[in-house]
């Protein structure tokens, strides 16, 4: 079943991820995550996510 399933996912995680929106979710979630935290690496490595993430194309 997992089988079946799983092709079908990957295919609308990749589709999704495309979008803007899921793109700023994702980064609001990650930034909500690591706000838990009390060091400042993690902060970093969201910051570098959300950059690479939103490039600007020249």
């Amino acid at each position: 079943m997992l089988a079946l399933l799983l092709p079908l996912a990957k295919k609308t995680i990749t589709a999704l991820l495309g979008k803007d929106e899921v793109r700023h979710f994702l980064v609001d979630v990650l930034r909500s995550l690591v706000a838990t935290t009390d060091n400042k690496l993690d902060d970093k490595a969201v910051d570098v996510v959300e950059s690479l993430l939103f490039q600007k194309e020249e």
